[in-house]
């Protein structure tokens, strides 16, 4: 199999994987909205941000942030969006793939890189027995950049949510 074959086959399985979903007496938080904390910005040094997590799905979520550094000398703001779609849900913890992006508007001494970032890849969200509405989650990926010029690079991502 030639590595243009291989491509496509491990496109078609992510994307197919995306349609999948298991579940064994799962922590169900379906239309349920936690508040807190991720660095959900796509951007390339990007300060945490405030973020909401919507559980559409038992199996689907959206989560929104909102990130800001206002230092004269380098300013920077985020807006994100990411799309969750579980794969394996277990009692207190779920494994999902990810994708997203957002806009990135960043000032270094007077100059202005704004720009875009895409992000995609794996992650856990985990609950421990005794804090059932805190949930914390643990994402790794790839990252495309475009402020101040284009850029891949791997990420690693860290979240926590109260759940309502």
């Amino acid at each position: 199999m030639n590595l243009s074959a291989r491509r496509v086959l491990f496109l078609s399985l992510l994307v197919s994987s995306l349609n999948l979903s298991f579940s064994a007496a799962a922590k169900d938080l379906s239309g349920r909205i936690g508040v807190g904390v991720s660095n959900i910005s796509p951007g390339l040094s990007e300060p945490p941000s405030v973020s909401v997590d919507w559980q559409a799905t038992s199996s689907s979520s959206f989560e929104f942030g909102l990130g800001t550094d206002t230092r004269s000398s380098q300013s920077f703001l985020t807006l994100g969006v990411r799309y969750n779609r579980s794969l394996f849900i277990e009692e207190n913890q779920s494994y999902f793939l990810y994708m997203g992006g957002g806009l990135i508007s960043q000032t270094t001494s007077g100059v202005n890189n704004s720009g875009f970032g895409a992000e995609a890849g794996g992650g856990s969200r985990f609950f421990f027995a005794g804090l059932p509405n805190l949930g914390f989650s643990v994402l790794g990926g790839l990252k495309l950049e475009t402020s101040g010029g284009s850029r891949f690079r791997t990420s690693v991502m860290a979240g926590a949510h109260y759940y309502f």
